[in-house]
């Protein structure tokens, strides 16, 4: 269904509180989430969307919370893929956003 959308659209990779791995030196929610919204990527673009079409990929961690009352639910890992608009690409982007016909 992505496939389909003329917009960019953004990954952002989220974890729960959690500590994974070992910590601050080594690999972290900060690697976890960034991996998990890369792998998204990584799917949407063998799926057939364009690599164009993907503005931004990013981890989060535990940074933005789904169920802020419980930081080290399961339901804290995720992926947050966002359609943006033209106005929000070109926030994003710090551009006009590009179209086929320029």
């Amino acid at each position: 269904a992505l496939v389909d959308v003329d917009n960019k659209i953004s990954l952002d990779g989220h974890t729960d509180q959690t500590p994974y791995g070992s910590g601050a030196r080594g690999y972290s929610n900060w690697e976890l989430s960034a991996d998990r919204a890369n792998a998204t990527r990584r799917e949407l673009v063998a799926a057939g969307m364009p690599d164009e079409q993907i503005a931004r990929v990013m981890g989060l961690a535990s940074s933005i919370l789904l169920d802020e009352q419980n930081p080290r639910s399961p339901s804290n890992r995720r992926i947050s893929i966002t359609i943006l608009t033209r106005e929000a690409e070109e926030r994003l982007l710090g551009a006009r956003p590009t179209t086929s016909a320029q």
